[in-house]
């Protein structure tokens, strides 16, 4: 892990602000790689719209996040 903030800008989306208000130059924003083994995926039928509610919502109230069901798939890595 390391700090890379020309990474970090190239890489940073507004919907990041949600995470980090003080954007991609924050001193606590690292860059780092990941080569996952197993991942959950989520079955969301809302729209952006619906995803973009359900953050807010959970950074306002603190509630758990609703994406709908999830299982948990291995990924084949070369």
């Amino acid at each position: 892990m390391k700090r890379d903030s020309a990474k970090a800008n190239e890489i940073w989306k507004k919907t990041d602000d949600i995470w980090l208000q003080g954007g991609s130059d924050d001193p606590s924003v690292r860059v780092f790689h990941v080569e996952p083994i197993t991942a959950k995926l989520w079955g969301w039928s809302s729209s952006s719209a619906g995803a973009a509610f359900e953050f807010a919502k959970e950074r306002l109230t603190s509630e758990k996040l609703n994406f709908g069901d999830n299982r948990k798939v291995t990924m084949p890595m070369g």
